[in-house]
């Protein structure tokens, strides 16, 4: 079991990956988190996922 780095540790079984991107595209998906009250984190994860799925749709 892992901790992830926050204000409070949070058990997790889920990978790290660091990742580089611009400032602007992190500014804007941390805007888009803060509305919807979710972490940066999930955000990016929930994105991430869509698009693996629709890739997937695509190759059948």
């Amino acid at each position: 079991m892992t901790f992830t780095q926050s204000a409070k540790a949070v058990p997790t079984n889920l990978s790290k990956t660091m990742v580089y991107m611009p400032d602007e595209l992190k500014e804007a998906l941390v805007k888009w988190a803060k509305r919807e009250n979710r972490s940066l984190s999930n955000l990016i994860v929930t994105l991430l996922q869509e698009s693996v799925k629709n890739a997937k749709s695509k190759d059948n």
